[in-house]
């Protein structure tokens, strides 16, 4: 199967919630779509500037997997950068080689931004993901726990 890389657009919303949904089972998280079109419509499409979705389309143009990035800033650096909120595929997806093309993508999007790097976190769990981007040329890893205040 052949797939490709694009900016989201509005039509493609109800899939992403969908997506979101499948993501956070993945990553064994709650999650609830209420609300979630509306608001990503709003943000999203309002704010180009500071942040993008890019979606995997399959050849009938339908998002397979997504990648979130928001733009942020580096006090220790100095600079903004790109920050990768989530990247996911669908399971038959995986593997098929479009990781490494939408971390081009999104390092392209950074650059578009003036970023100087992109910045990311994976669940310690996540074995193939962190096996993927060990293999990313450049990558440095650095442990933390991520902690949500609520």
């Amino acid at each position: 199967m052949k797939y490709t890389i694009r900016r989201a657009r509005l039509e493609d919303l109800d899939r992403i919630v969908s997506l979101c949904a499948d993501h956070a089972a993945y990553e064994k998280a709650a999650y609830s779509p209420a609300g979630k079109r509306a608001a990503l419509q709003q943000h999203l499409f309002n704010n180009p500037e500071h942040m993008v979705c890019l979606v995997v389309v399959d050849s009938a143009d339908l998002a397979v997997g997504y990648a979130f990035v928001t733009k942020d800033y580096s006090i220790w650096n100095a600079a903004h950068y790109a920050h990768m909120d989530c990247l996911y595929f669908d399971p038959p997806v995986r593997g098929a080689g479009i990781g490494k093309k939408i971390m081009e993508a999104i390092k392209l999007v950074a650059k578009e931004w003036g970023c100087s790097e992109v910045q990311w976190q994976t669940p310690v769990f996540n074995a193939r993901g962190i096996n993927f981007y060990r293999q990313l040329e450049n990558t440095e890893e650095k442990e933390k726990i991520r902690f949500f205040w609520h």
